[in-house]
């Protein structure tokens, strides 16, 4: 795609060609427009290389949010066990003494 041309002569003069039909305009318009939505990308000696390193960061943020799960998951899991055995204790009768024991030892387990 050229738009125009710059030409200096001798004398320190410059011509400027350029389009100046509004068709030809947008004749180039459309072609670069229809170049940018359907290139297809060029593949390099080296692309291998950062496919590989893609595939491998990829792999790093997927267990990375695996393990993020997973620690989230701990709080949820001692607020439902505190739950059941506040309601289990509660259903016998001893509640207080069962129920600051069993936080005591879920506080415990996660410290380890």
């Amino acid at each position: 795609m050229d738009l125009g041309v710059v030409i200096q002569d001798s004398q320190s003069r410059v011509d400027v060609e350029m389009i100046t039909e509004e068709a030809d305009a947008n004749a180039l318009y459309d072609e670069a427009t229809n170049n940018l939505k359907y290139r297809t990308p060029v593949m390099h000696a080296n692309d291998a290389r950062v496919l590989a390193m893609e595939r491998e960061q990829a792999a790093k943020e997927y267990y990375a949010s695996v393990r993020t799960n997973v620690r989230a998951s701990f709080p949820l899991r001692t607020a439902f066990a505190n739950t059941t055995s506040l309601l289990r204790c509660c259903s016998h009768g001893s509640c207080l003494t069962s129920v600051i024991g069993d936080l005591f030892l879920n506080q415990n387990l996660l410290t380890l």
